[in-house]
């Protein structure tokens, strides 16, 4: 077996740990904020983000195998920093309530993920499909993050 097949899950689970973490210690902070009239339901925005996040780590699987040498180092390194981003974003919104520095942190964030799927598209179309799929998920989670900071704008 492949160890790419072991390290990436295992990174990705212990990203995905920290993120509910995150996430969990901002709840009540969360549920006291006000939101758009038109935010989806918690159990849509989980099942959307784990969907986007398995689709961010298969990604990067598929990366892993279809790339060598340094150029994989690099692309592995874009992916990590991707995920440093991610956490980073929900860290300065749940846990610092900066929500606009969470947003600008959401937005390089898509704008790496941009960049790292046309880089990977011309090599392997389903990984940078599924950078998409991730990088909607950014987009929509950013759009909601710009909406609940102008509603509690002080």
């Amino acid at each position: 077996m492949k160890t790419n097949y072991i390290v990436i899950p295992f990174i990705a689970l212990l990203l995905a740990l920290v993120k509910s973490l995150i996430t969990d210690q901002g709840t009540l902070w969360y549920e006291s904020v006000l939101l758009p009239a038109r935010t989806p339901s918690g159990l849509f925005l989980w099942i959307a983000s784990s969907l986007a996040f398995i689709a961010f780590v298969l990604s990067a699987v598929l990366t892993w195998n279809n790339f060598k040498g340094k150029r994989r180092a690099i692309l592995m390194f874009v992916f990590g920093a991707c995920g440093a981003l991610d956490i980073a974003g929900l860290y300065l919104f749940f846990i610092s309530h900066y929500l606009a520095a969470a947003l600008g942190v959401k937005l390089i964030l898509l704008a790496a993920v941009l960049a790292l799927s046309a880089v990977i598209l011309r090599f392997n179309r389903p990984a940078s499909y599924l950078l998409l799929f991730y990088g909607a998920w950014v987009a929509l989670s950013g759009y909601l993050a710009y909406l609940i900071l102008v509603l509690n704008a002080q």
